[in-house]
């Protein structure tokens, strides 16, 4: 049986009133919006339900002319595009504190957490902030990395590193029969990346190609 096709026309994000699905893009599904500031414009369904995205950029801008500064975000999420480093941002935070996750299991679900300074900011300054403050830019072909495999999404226990460093430093880089099943079920269900596989799972993009396929299935 196929599930409830999502429909967020009606809903409140914060300022923003939705008012139709508008045109998929680059896979992603995405809502025409109307900000109570009048402006109108679109935004995908992970920035609305997931990254916290609660205006066209209005409150951004106004918290900028409180505090002297250009943009919160640095010009990494506008209309709806997103950098690498706004990306791995979201992505962590969904990881970790997203119960339906296809990850969560690997993640949150055994008590692995973000510092409140990465999710709440700090000293006026947003959570993307201090992250990106703490990080720097993501380089091309890196994603987030915690050093200490049980540890926490933190300062001094985060780096931007390969995947091939990422399995090198992995205590617990097998997958199991219940992770396998997920990954599966997700690429057979949902209109998902192998990019994003490997990324949720902690493995390579060419392992989750294989897994998929029922190659193998131990990472």
């Amino acid at each position: 049986m196929m599930g409830k096709l999502l429909d967020l026309a009606g809903e409140r994000f914060g300022r923003l009133l939705i008012v139709d699905r508008a045109l998929t893009k680059n896979k992603a599904t995405r809502w025409s919006y109307i900000c109570d500031c009048g402006s109108r414009g679109e935004a995908n369904t992970r920035d609305l339900r997931h990254c916290g995205q609660q205006s066209c950029g209005c409150l951004q801008r106004e918290a900028a002319a409180r505090t002297g500064r250009a943009n919160v975000s640095h010009g990494h999420s506008r209309q709806g595009r997103r950098s690498r480093t706004y990306s791995s941002w979201c992505a962590m935070k969904e990881r970790v504190l997203q119960e339906n996750h296809i990850a969560f299991s690997r993640y949150g679900g055994r008590g692995i957490s973000i510092c409140d300074r990465w999710l709440e900011g700090s000293s006026g300054r947003s959570g993307f902030e201090c992250f990106l403050e703490d990080m720097g830019e993501r380089p091309d072909g890196m994603s987030i990395d915690r050093i200490d495999t049980n540890g926490h999404y933190e300062p001094g226990n985060c780096r931007w590193a390969t995947v091939i460093t990422q399995n090198r430093n992995s205590n617990s880089n097998k997958l199991n029969s219940a992770d396998v099943d997920r990954m599966r079920s997700t690429a057979a269900n949902e209109t998902v990346s192998y990019s994003r596989l490997a990324s949720d799972f902690g493995v390579s993009k060419a392992h989750a190609h294989r897994v998929v396929r029922g190659d193998r299935w131990a990472a």
